[in-house]
C-alpha cells in the first residue's frame, strides 16, 4: 500500500480518471437537470415546434432566423397572400443555427419552403465561442445536436463548459423552492410563433429617426462551422424535396 501511494504515476492517473469521471457526472447531470441558460431559449424552440404540430404534414412556409424573425415577420401575411401555411420560426441569434435547424428538419416535408433569413451574427457563427445559450443547449435538452459534430469540438466543448453551471444545475435539482419556469420565455407569441407584443419595453418612433443605420458586418465571408451546419442541411433539404431561400 506504501509502495503504491509513493509511485507518483500510480497516483497521477488515479486522480486523472477521478477528474474524468466527476466532469462527465456533471456535464451528465446538467443533461437532465438544465439551468437558466436552457431554460429560456429551449422555451423559444417548444412555442415553435408546437405551432409547427397542426400543419406538419401540410405544405408550408416556414421563416427561420433569431429575434429579428420572431419580431420582424408576420407568418400570417404570408399565409394570407399566398394561401399556404406559414409559420414564425424566429427564435434567438444565441442558439446559432444549428440548433434552430436540427431542430426542424423532423417538421419538413416534400414541397415545403423555408426561408432562411439570419442575424448578421450567425454568418459568424462558431461552435468554440463559449456562448452561454448555446452551450447550456447542447449539454441540456439539445443535446442530440453535438452527437455529429467533430471529435475535437466536442472534447473542446467538453472543455469549455463552466463549472458553475454544474453547480447551479445541482443546486435547481435539489432546492425545492426553486422554479426554473419562471426563466421561460415571457415573449407573447400567437399560435403561428410571430411576437405580439413585448412586454418588456417598446423602442418608440423617434428613438429610431435619432438612431441611423450603420453598417453591422464588415466582413463578407462566413465562418467554417457555419459552411458545415448549411451544407449538411441543404443535403438533407435535396433529399426530402425541401424549399430553401436564404435573405438578409
Amino acid at each position: 500500500m506504501a509502495l503504491f501511494l509513493k509511485n507518483p504515476f500510480i497516483i497521477f492517473g488515479g486522480g486523472f480518471s477521478l477528474a474524468i469521471f466527476l466532469w462527465n457526472f456533471g456535464l451528465n447531470f446538467h443533461k437532465t437537470h438544465h439551468t437558466i441558460g436552457a431554460v429560456f431559449p429551449q422555451s423559444i424552440i417548444d412555442v415553435k415546434t408546437k405551432a409547427l404540430e397542426p400543419i406538419k404534414n401540410n405544405r408550408k412556409v416556414i421563416v427561420a432566423g433569431g429575434s429579428n424573425v420572431a419580431y420582424g415577420v408576420d407568418s400570417t401575411q404570408i399565409e394570407e397572400f399566398f394561401g399556404i401555411k406559414a409559420v414564425n420560426y424566429g427564435c434567438m441569434v444565441g442558439l446559432g443555427p444549428e440548433i434552430i435547424l436540427e431542430s426542424l428538419k423532423p417538421n419538413l416535408i416534400s414541397r415545403d419552403i423555408l426561408i432562411m433569413c439570419w442575424e448578421y451574427e450567425t454568418y459568424l457563427f462558431d461552435r468554440r465561442n463559449q456562448n452561454l445559450n448555446y452551450l447550456g443547449m447542447i449539454f441540456g435538452p439539445q443535446t442530440k445536436v453535438c452527437e455529429n459534430f467533430p471529435f475535437s469540438d466536442r472534447i473542446m466543448l467538453n472543455l469549455s463548459f463552466p463549472t458553475y453551471l454544474i453547480r447551479r444545475s445541482i443546486f435547481h435539482a435539489y432546492n425545492p423552492w426553486y422554479d426554473l419556469s419562471i426563466y421561460e420565455c415571457g415573449w407573447d407569441f400567437d399560435s403561428s410563433g410571430n411576437v405580439r407584443s413585448n412586454k418588456i419595453s417598446e423602442i418608440e418612433e423617434e428613438e429610431l429617426v435619432r438612431s441611423p443605420l450603420k453598417s453591422l458586418l464588415d466582413e463578407i465571408v462566413i465562418s467554417q462551422d457555419l459552411d458545415d451546419i448549411f451544407s449538411d442541411f441543404l443535403a438533407f433539404s435535396l433529399e426530402q424535396n425541401v424549399e430553401v431561400f436564404a435573405t438578409w
